[in-house]
């Protein structure tokens, strides 16, 4: 079985220093759009897609470009599908765990939204 690791990036558009805290602060980034495959779940008696994992990582990107992962947060992407296909958009709030020891706290805000493209069986290009 061959697996395929995805990375979507999203470059910091702003940083905005909280007034009084030097070492803490607020970044925007802009909008992702990632196109992935879900199957669903046929043991199922609800209509519900199987499980996908994705990591959500912020990262510091040093002078010489060298990545270091400063927290993480493991999403069920599935959960925010929209199957009645209305265009619904989910607005999350996530605590991440922070995996840098400098960092004491980060709180993740994002707005999910789904587009249902095509239906029927899978094809090798959707095992990529």
């Amino acid at each position: 079985k061959q697996w395929y690791q995805r990375r979507v990036r999203a470059e910091a558009t702003t940083w905005a220093a909280v007034p009084g805290k030097d070492t803490e602060g607020v970044v925007h980034w802009q909008a992702l759009e990632a196109t992935m495959t879900l199957y669903m779940d046929t043991n199922s008696r609800v209509k519900q897609f199987e499980d996908k994992f994705w990591t959500l990582v912020v990262e510091n990107v040093g002078i010489n470009g060298k990545h270091k992962a400063l927290a993480t947060k493991r999403i069920n992407m599935a959960k925010y599908v929209d199957t009645a296909l209305r265009g619904k958009e989910t607005r999350e709030k996530y605590r991440m765990k922070t995996v840098a020891s400098k960092v004491h706290l980060t709180e993740l805000q994002v707005t999910f939204s789904s587009k249902f493209e095509r239906q029927g069986p899978a094809i090798d290009e959707d095992m990529r």
